[in-house]
């Protein structure tokens, strides 16, 4: 049975393999995730076992080997370390039968890798970009501080520090509430403002 279109939508299906009575058949997409080339390695069941990152991923040779046997249908997440010993994620899922003399298995292995590796990087994207939201408004809080209180920058950050361990708040609340303090009413009161907000 083909992946599904969810799983489709979320991985490359890069290959399908085939097992008839112990001898393994790859596609040239196979060899590849495992960094080979059609001609240069026989597949068996021990080259794949081989390639289990086992430091990387649970022991799950009892699911394939039970498969193996019976011809059952199976699903299993592995890393694997390629030839060139590169880490990659992949599901192996396919089902079998009998084929008279022994067992035939049919699946697809879908290739995870890319897939994981830009939902990693779009985290650390978004997790920078957080980062830069709130060094922005700390950094501006610092500047009106230092410009309404003249004070040095250790000085007015050491300010919002004091009031965040008073109040149990984040920093960064405490710049967005010293900018809005600053802001509102007349420029020539923003400093009584930041000191009446910094003090309480």
């Amino acid at each position: 049975m083909p992946p599904t279109d969810a799983l489709v939508g979320s991985a490359v299906v890069v290959g399908r393999f085939s097992y008839d009575d112990g001898e393994w058949t790859w596609s040239d997409e196979v060899y590849a995730v495992h960094g080979f080339a059609r001609g240069d390695v026989r597949p068996s069941t021990a080259l794949m076992l081989a390639h289990h990152d086992r430091d990387g991923s649970p022991d799950d040779d009892g699911v394939a080997e039970t498969a193996l046997r019976s011809g059952s249908p199976y699903a299993v997440l592995r890393r694997i370390l390629d030839a060139e010993r590169r880490r990659r994620v992949v599901v192996m899922t396919g089902d079998g039968g009998s084929n008279g003399d022994g067992v035939r298995l049919d699946g697809y292995l879908l290739d995870l890798t890319d897939v994981l590796a830009r939902e990693t990087k779009s985290a650390v994207d978004e997790e920078v970009a957080g980062f830069e939201r709130r060094r922005a408004v700390i950094e501006q809080a610092k500047g009106m501080m230092m410009l309404a209180l003249g004070l040095e920058a250790d000085e007015a950050f050491g300010l919002m520090r004091a009031y965040s361990q008073r109040h149990n708040v984040k920093i960064r609340d405490v710049a967005e509430r010293a900018v809005r303090a600053a802001r509102d009413g007349r420029p020539h009161g923003a400093a009584a403002r930041l000191r009446s907000l910094l003090t309480a």
